[in-house]
């Protein structure tokens, strides 16, 4: 039997197993795979690509994909670490590799620079980002594997009510800050959406750009917001990072902060945008 370490990978090679191919592709199916392989997020792109691997290495292992004859999984990998690299990297993949599908990115603002590729190109591509644009826009050749960042972010506020209630502390002020990119907006929407729909007042909405070194600023806005309980969207452990917004936060807190009523921890996303 073979195990799926990458659900994104096992949906698409599902969905290519119903495909009609060329004669010649049956020995070999082509996947693309788009992942920030350099830069300041490699070490989520290589950790997703080597769980495509092993699913490949299990398929190819146990006789191929059995309902197209037995034909082997070849992986094409594309190194995308911004956005602006996306469009040339997945159309090379698409017109040179004639991939039968693509998965990824990590990022969402990677996976919403490629999609528009294949789209055009009516080429499946599996995400387990999490911005709702990504399928939001209408596409048909785009499908989304987790929980959208909106829905992340309610959770996530429920969450810290849930915890404020086990410490026998009511939530009634809450401070939002977010990364300023298309994974830290969605998720940050929800939080938002959500706090309105409890009556929660939101005294600090604040989106902070991605690679910010100095939380001071926001340290001393959020001293000075009352807030009850604070929440952070954003990545930890980002190559570029050593010291992340939300480590920097968070223990600038603890130090200068002993009049909130609850302190909640990060979550780390290790999957966005």
């Amino acid at each position: 039997m073979v195990r799926f370490h990458s659900p994104t990978l096992a949906v698409l090679l599902t969905m290519t197993s119903g495909l009609v191919l060329p004669a010649q592709a049956q020995e070999v199916v082509n996947i693309g795979i788009i992942q920030p392989l350099s830069g300041p997020n490699a070490q989520f792109g290589t950790n997703a690509l080597h769980g495509s691997e092993m699913v490949v290495e299990a398929i190819n292992a146990a006789g191929g994909i059995k309902s197209m004859g037995g034909a082997k999984v070849q992986l094409v990998v594309a190194d995308v670490p911004s956005p602006n690299a996306a469009p040339a990297a997945t159309q090379r993949l698409v017109s040179q590799n004639e991939v039968a599908g693509v998965v990824g990115a990590f990022i969402s603002s990677i996976t919403l620079s490629a999609s528009e590729i294949t789209e055009r190109a009516g080429v499946p591509l599996i995400t387990f980002a999490f911005a709702d644009q990504i399928t939001e826009r209408g596409y048909d050749y785009v499908f989304q594997v987790t929980p959208k960042g909106s829905t992340f972010g309610k959770d996530q506020l429920g969450y810290t009510v849930a915890i404020g209630e086990a410490a026998g502390t009511e939530i009634d002020k809450i401070a939002i800050l977010y990364e300023d990119t298309a994974y830290g907006t969605a998720q940050a929407a929800g939080l938002r959406a959500e706090a309105n729909a409890r009556g929660i007042e939101i005294v600090m909405d604040e989106a902070y750009p991605l690679g910010i070194t100095d939380a001071s600023a926001l340290v001393n806005k959020l001293r000075a917001s009352d807030a009850d309980a604070f929440r952070i969207v954003g990545v930890l452990g980002r190559k570029a990072e050593p010291f992340s917004i939300g480590s920097a936060l968070c223990f600038q807190l603890q130090r200068q902060i002993g009049r909130l009523k609850l302190l909640t921890k990060m979550e780390a996303h290790l999957r966005s945008d």
